[in-house]
């Protein structure tokens, strides 16, 4: 392997052992907020967009962009409409708090359904 390859996949292997997160949201977000102060880490790779930040990750991405890192995004099957992904990120982490981790999403989620039936209602 010339020098190029070997000296590549090092620091590729580097980066991944040191970015390497597995846990609970709180333990990943935690390591990733160690990642995010070490600028030697230039790729975090995250499952979801809340295990970096419960809302407004864009503004994140942006200042990592600005150093040349970036944050990569493994399930981007979520919404995509900012408000309400954003709305949805507020109302999750308000339900999680009253009635704790488990379900927080899904209560979220029957609260903006339900706010987009009643528009609907109220605009017929």
């Amino acid at each position: 392997m010339n020098e190029f390859g070997s000296t590549y996949w090092d620091r590729l292997f580097r980066n991944w052992a040191q970015s390497r997160l597995v846990g609970t949201a709180e333990e990943v977000a935690l390591g990733a907020a160690l990642c995010l102060s070490d600028p030697s880490v230039s790729v975090i790779v995250v499952e979801h967009r809340d295990r970096l930040a419960r809302f407004g990750i864009e503004h994140l991405e942006a200042a990592l962009s600005a150093h040349g890192r970036r944050v990569i995004v493994a399930d981007r099957g979520e919404t995509t409409d900012d408000l309400v992904r954003d709305m949805i990120e507020v109302l999750t982490s308000m339900c999680a708090r009253l009635y704790g981790r488990r379900g927080a999403r899904n209560r979220a989620m029957r609260a903006v359904t339900a706010t987009k039936h009643a528009e609907g209602v109220g605009d017929g």
